[in-house]
């Protein structure tokens, strides 16, 4: 059977990796992520995405894909680091969406769930276990 201690680290690590794969993911050079990018709906079906940008300068309909964003000069991402790490924390403290996005670290979060209503450091006895969490949540991910 495990330590508290090793699950602790190893949600950690899960806790870590998690958030460097969504900063890789939401930070890149997409187009999803490109304020200037917008949605069309093409009628066969199929959606794609134009420059937003380019309509304004020419009037002109640029489609945008991927590799296009990745050498665009007016790409200019919608999200920041920390905006990233906000909307992970707030994944995180809901169980559904924690476990539909992330089963590992649900997982994790649900063994380390008892453990979490012991945690006293900077808390007093009238701290609700959702505020607990969030305490011990910002001390990892600060």
């Amino acid at each position: 059977m495990k330590s508290k201690k090793e699950i602790r680290d190893k949600t950690f690590q899960v806790m870590e990796r998690c958030l460097k794969e969504s900063k890789k993911e939401l930070l890149s050079r997409k187009v999803t992520n490109c304020v200037n990018s917008g949605q069309i709906k093409a009628y066969g079906g199929s959606d794609g995405n134009y420059c937003k940008y380019q309509m304004l300068c020419n009037g002109m309909v640029q489609v945008c894909d991927d590799e296009r964003a990745s050498g665009c000069d007016m790409f200019e991402c919608q999200n920041s680091s920390a905006s990233v790490k906000r909307e992970f924390k707030e994944t995180i403290l809901n169980p559904a969406l924690c476990g539909e996005k992330y089963p590992k670290l649900s997982a994790l979060l649900w063994v380390l769930g008892g453990d979490l209503k012991n945690e006293e450091n900077k808390v007093d006895k009238q701290t609700t276990l959702k505020e607990r969490f969030k305490l011990w949540l910002n001390r990892i991910i600060a």
